[in-house]
């Protein structure tokens, strides 16, 4: 596993993605930074599918829910798919963040982005500091990799906060 921290918008990281790992809440109020970002790329595209699920038979924390882009959907983004894990900040970030690489792996994705989680809005609801959001998503990353090697290059992508991305880098060097 290749970790890199990248700053800037997660639908334009430095290079091509296979998926953004993103968390999503269960009640379908997609308004978050993540969220508005890929709606500024895709619309609805990607948000339907949960949105269906929604509808048919409700969200429930810790489910993943991988939606694929289709040949004949062109967007200007750096990625094709959005892994969403439904997060009802009813468990410890790590969970989540487990929960997004273990379904990457089993699509087998060589390339991801995440956004550093839980922070913005939901910053302190589950987890009470940035330093606290960082072990949480090492822990994610420590236990993926205790089940075996993967090769996938990861881009943990921080929006406009030099101090986050310094810590990140710090941990994951």
């Amino acid at each position: 596993m290749k970790v890199s921290i990248t700053t800037g918008s997660i639908t334009a990281t430095t290079s091509r993605v296979q998926a953004i790992a993103t968390p999503i809440n269960g009640t379908g109020g997609w308004y978050g930074a993540i969220d508005n970002a890929i709606y500024e790329i895709a619309d609805e595209y990607y948000h339907q599918v949960p949105r269906q699920r929604l509808e048919a038979v409700g969200l429930n924390h810790g489910e993943v829910i991988v939606v694929k882009r289709t040949p004949d959907f062109t967007h200007r983004g750096n990625f094709d798919d959005v892994i969403f894990v439904v997060d009802r900040l009813r468990s410890p970030l790590n969970e989540v963040v487990y929960a997004a690489l273990a379904a990457a792996k089993q699509v087998g994705y060589k390339s991801i982005a995440m956004p550093v989680m839980r922070t913005g809005r939901m910053a302190g609801r589950v987890e009470k500091s940035y330093e606290e959001v960082i072990r949480q998503i090492k822990l994610g990353f420590d236990r993926i990799m205790a089940e075996g090697n993967w090769d996938v290059e990861i881009q943990i992508v921080v929006y406009n906060d030099p101090e986050t991305k310094r810590m990140l880098e710090e941990v994951f060097a």
